[in-house]
C-alpha cells in the first residue's frame, strides 16, 4: 500500500539522485570553502582550518577546528575526532562535508570552558580532510585493528601540528573520540603511551551489525588489540558506553573492565550515539562525568 510516508521517501531519494546526476554531469559546481575561518562566541575563540600533515609518506591536509579561551600561558589540549559512519568526501556535493565539525562545536565550547584548548579533526577521507579512508571488510578481524591504526596515525599528525601552535601545551594532551574515533585514540595511546596524559573513549568500537558478520567488532579480535590497549593504559582513561549500543555490548568489554586506569561508565538507556542520541537528557548525564575526568587530570598538572 502506497501511503504518504512512502511518497515522501520516494521523493527524497529521487531528489538526491537528481543532485548526484547533475553533479556528475558538471552542472553543479562544488566550491571549496575558504580557510582559515575565525570567530568568537561568548569569550570562546574558534578557528577552522586545513592543516598540512604527512602521514605514511604522503602530504595532505586535514580539517581541524579549535576552541579556546584567551590565556597568557599555553593550554592543555583535548583532541577529538568522529566515527567512521560520518559523512565522507563523496557527500560534499550534497552539502554535508562539515557535518561532524558543526555537530562537535557545542562539545568543543564545553571543553574550552573547562580550561582546555579543544580541537576537533576529521580523519582522512571524511569531511574536508584529504586522503582516502582505509579499506574495510566485516569478515577480517585484521581490518578492525588497521582502521584503528589509520585513525591513530591521524591523531599523531594532529598532535604534531599542535606542537607548533603557540597557545597549545602539546606535552599535556588528552585524546578521544566517538566510535571509530574512540578506538583510534586508544590505538595512539598504545603507540605513544608517554605522548598523552589521558584518553576519552566515547562508545569506541569498529565492527558490523546485522548480516553474516553481525556482532563482530574490534573487541572480539585476537589480533593483538587487547595487548595494544594494555600498552596504553599507563594513562587515565574514561570509557563512556550506552547499555543499548547496537555495535558494542557491554559484555564485549569484559576483558577490559577493571584494567588499571580504565574507568567504565555506563549510561542506562543510551545507544551508540551518546553525544547526540534520542535521549534529550544525555548531555546533562555525561557532562558531569567528563568534567570530573578532565578537571582531575588538569588538577594533577598544577
Amino acid at each position: 500500500m502506497f501511503n504518504l510516508r512512502n511518497l515522501s521517501t520516494a521523493l527524497r531519494w529521487g531528489f538526491s539522485l537528481v543532485i548526484i546526476v547533475f553533479a556528475l554531469q558538471g552542472c553543479i559546481t562544488v566550491r571549496e570553502p575558504v580557510f582559515p575561518k575565525a570567530w568568537e562566541k561568548k569569550g570562546t575563540l574558534f578557528k577552522e582550518d586545513l592543516v598540512n600533515v604527512k602521514i605514511g609518506g604522503k602530504q595532505l591536509r586535514l580539517h581541524m577546528v579549535s576552541a579556546r579561551k584567551a590565556s597568557e600561558t599555553p593550554l592543555p589540549i583535548v583532541i577529538l575526532t568522529h566515527g567512521s559512519a560520518s559523512w565522507a568526501q563523496t557527500d560534499i556535493a550534497l552539502g554535508q562535508a562539515a557535518f561532524d565539525a558543526f555537530k562537535y562545536l557545542e562539545l568543543l565550547e564545553y571543553i574550552a570552558n573547562q580550561g582546555f584548548g579543544a580541537v576537533f579533526f576529521s580523519h582522512r577521507g571524511h569531511g574536508f580532510s584529504e586522503g582516502e579512508t582505509s579499506k574495510f571488510s566485516c569478515g577480517w578481524d585484521k581490518n578492525y585493528v588497521e582502521k584503528a591504526m589509520s585513525v591513530g596515525l591521524d591523531f599523531e599528525a594532529i598532535h604534531g601540528v599542535l606542537s607548533k601552535v603557540q597557545w597549545a601545551d602539546s606535552k599535556n594532551v588528552i585524546i578521544g573520540g566517538h566510535s571509530t574515533g574512540g578506538v583510534g585514540a586508544l590505538y595512539y595511546a598504545g603507540l605513544k603511551p608517554n605522548g598523552v596524559i589521558g584518553v576519552l573513549n566515547i562508545a569506541g568500537t569498529y565492527g558490523c551489525t546485522g548480516g553474516t558478520y553481525g556482532g563482530r567488532n574490534i573487541w572480539k579480535t585476537r589480533t593483538g588489540w587487547k595487548e595494544h590497549v594494555t600498552n596504553g593504559n599507563s594513562v587515565r582513561q574514561l570509557w563512556l558506553y550506552g547499555d543499548n549500543d547496537s555495535y558494542t555490548a557491554i559484555s564485549d568489554l569484559k576483558d577490559y573492565v577493571g584494567m588499571k586506569n580504565i574507568e567504565l561508565v555506563i549510561l542506562n538507556g543510551a545507544d551508540h550515539h551518546i553525544l547526540d542520541g534520542k535521549l534529550s537528557d544525555l548531555p546533562e548525564r555525561w557532562k558531569p562525568t567528563v568534567s570530573k575526568f578532565l578537571n582531575s587530570i588538569k588538577g594533577e598538572l598544577q
